[in-house]
């Protein structure tokens, strides 16, 4: 819920809504530090994103920030892939994102944006295996200019079903044939299977 941040509050156009550790916003708790909700068109940091710019999250608002949300209705066993996208502000030459899963238990992943929000979104795929029904998901920003860090947005999840049934050929090969010559080789049979 709220991956692409754009439930209430909205901010400004242009401008942004600041939020402190403690705050909510939506689903979203703010852990440590601060974080700021940017109008799609603050700094024009929202034209590069190929989804079109919207309101994002940047990890960094006057402090270094981090946010938490909780994950519910998982399978233990499947495998969830979170995809997303990321930048950074253009007050700062790189920042860092780090994406945890469990506190780090089922994922704990980190990488640096150099790409700005107002040229260049980057997409980010991550997977986890559930080993609950529950868990938090949580984003922790880093940046060397504390008011200007990570911006992320339009994230979305979704599970791979194990797959735990084998084929099912509706013809087989024929037993192992031994040869003499070449000639004597049989054309191969065609394989036909089904799988769910």
């Amino acid at each position: 819920p709220n991956g692409n941040f754009e439930d209430a509050p909205i901010s400004p156009t242009s401008g942004w809504i600041d939020f402190i550790a403690g705050d909510m916003y939506s689903n979203w708790l703010v852990t440590s530090g601060t974080v700021s909700l940017h109008g799609p068109l603050h700094n024009n940091l929202g034209l590069g994103n190929p989804n079109g710019a919207s309101q994002h999250m940047d990890l960094n608002g006057s402090t270094n920030g981090s946010i938490s949300t909780p994950l519910s209705g998982l399978t233990p066993g499947n495998v969830y892939t979170i995809v997303l996208w990321y930048a950074k502000h253009n007050g700062t030459a790189s920042a860092t994102i780090n994406m945890k899963v469990e506190g780090g238990q089922w994922l704990d992943e980190t990488w640096t944006a150099t790409n700005t929000g107002s040229s260049s979104w980057l997409q980010k795929c991550v997977s986890f295996t559930a080993q609950a029904t529950s868990t938090t998901l949580e984003f922790i920003g880093s940046s060397p200019v504390p008011c200007c860090g990570a911006l992320i947005d339009d994230l979305t999840m979704f599970c791979c079903t194990p797959d735990t049934q084998a084929p099912v050929f509706s013809t087989t090969p024929d037993p192992i044939i031994n040869v003499q010559c070449p000639k004597d080789i049989p054309k191969a049979q065609k394989l036909t299977a089904t799988d769910l």
